[in-house]
């Protein structure tokens, strides 16, 4: 089988733009090279254009990740077992895509936890002002439980 060998997007630059962004927790750093991958390899959705994409996610970084994880309903690693997949077909600047989403999937893997903590809290506070909203528009004050 032949490999289909493309030369752009450089995945150096895919793999520096996805970290960006995962150390960042700020899903408005990613580029239009990064959303190419993600879209055209990685089973994500367009959402129109990247814009769309950046707006899905500004919130819901945490899904953004696990959904990479996750990707085809079983996982990455049937897709790296099989070395007939479309994974070890297509290369970009001479790496094979296999490699650049084993790569993706290290980096993915290393931000999740903090990522997955960081939405939480987010959430939590969310709900905390959501309540302290509620309670003073019924004529409540709300005070701090000391620790």
């Amino acid at each position: 089988m032949a490999v289909r060998a493309y030369d752009s997007p450089n995945p150096k630059t895919v793999l520096r733009n996805i970290k960006q962004v995962l150390e960042n927790q700020d899903i408005g750093l990613l580029q239009k090279p990064a959303y190419r991958i993600l879209i055209t390899h990685c089973g994500f959705i367009a959402h129109y254009d990247l814009e769309g994409f950046r707006a899905t996610y500004k919130d819901h970084l945490d899904d953004f990740v696990r959904l990479f994880l996750e990707q085809h309903g079983f996982g990455w690693e049937t897709f790296l077992q099989n070395k007939g997949s479309y994974l070890y077909d297509t290369s970009y600047g001479g790496v094979m895509l296999a490699d650049l989403v084993r790569d993706l999937i290290t980096l993915f893997k290393l931000h999740q936890p903090g990522i997955a903590w960081a939405s939480e809290a987010k959430r939590k506070a969310s709900r905390v002002a959501g309540l302290r909203r509620e309670a003073e528009a019924l004529g409540y004050t709300v005070a701090l439980k000391e620790e």
